[in-house]
């Protein structure tokens, strides 16, 4: 089986070619090659940047399943997960339960955008939702 590095380098160059099924296949991948992750917090940035460009809802959520099954879980995660959602129309389902459930705090940004998606057309169920 390939290497972490192995499996970063191809989630770099995926991204770079904005193919994000494939980044979130690679970067799974890498994390589970390992026993434990030392999180990659310029990744994961660029990650999320480029699914809140392009209002991916299905990949962010499966981003955060991902860092979830890392135990790798934040505010501004889930802050990006709400702006996507926002930059998709669409509003995001049990947001405040799960981050409860990951015992992450919600802040003013958070707080805001929930408020802001809280008004727009529910999105569909995603199958990540665990």
């Amino acid at each position: 089986m390939p290497s972490y590095t192995t499996f970063e380098l191809l989630t770099w160059g995926y991204l770079k070619r904005r193919q994000m099924a494939q980044v979130l296949d690679c970067f799974e991948r890498a994390i589970g090659s390992v026993k434990k992750w030392e999180p990659d917090e310029k990744i994961i940035k660029e990650m999320y940047k480029n699914l809140e460009e392009m209002g991916n809802i299905d990949g962010a959520e499966k981003l955060l399943v991902i860092l979830r099954k890392a135990a790798y879980v934040t505010t501004e995660i889930y802050n990006v997960l709400l702006r996507t959602y926002a930059k998709a129309g669409k509003m995001p389902l049990l947001v405040a339960e799960r981050m409860k459930e990951d015992k992450v705090e919600l802040d003013e940004e958070t707080s805001e955008l929930m408020r802001l998606t809280s008004k727009m057309c529910v999105g569909e169920v995603s199958s990540f939702l665990s």
